[in-house]
C-alpha cells in the first residue's frame, strides 16, 4: 500500500479515506486515539501520523 504523505488534512478528508464519519473522527481525536492539533478554531489531522495510529495501535 502506498505510504501516507507527511501532510495536515481535515476531519472530511480522513472520514472519507477509512469511510466513517467526520464526527467519529473528531471523537476518535477528542479521545485521543489518532493524533491532532488545533490550528485556531480547527482541528487539523497528520496523514501519516494518523494512519500509524490506526493501523499500528499506538498514539505517537
Amino acid at each position: 500500500m502506498k505510504e501516507p504523505a507527511n501532510r495536515f488534512v481535515g476531519a472530511r478528508f480522513i472520514a472519507r479515506k477509512y469511510a466513517v464519519s467526520e464526527r467519529h473522527v473528531l471523537l476518535l481525536a477528542a479521545a485521543k486515539k489518532i493524533p491532532s492539533i488545533r490550528v485556531g478554531r480547527c482541528i487539523r489531522f497528520s496523514e501519516a501520523a494518523v494512519a500509524a495510529a490506526l493501523e499500528g495501535g499506538t498514539n505517537p
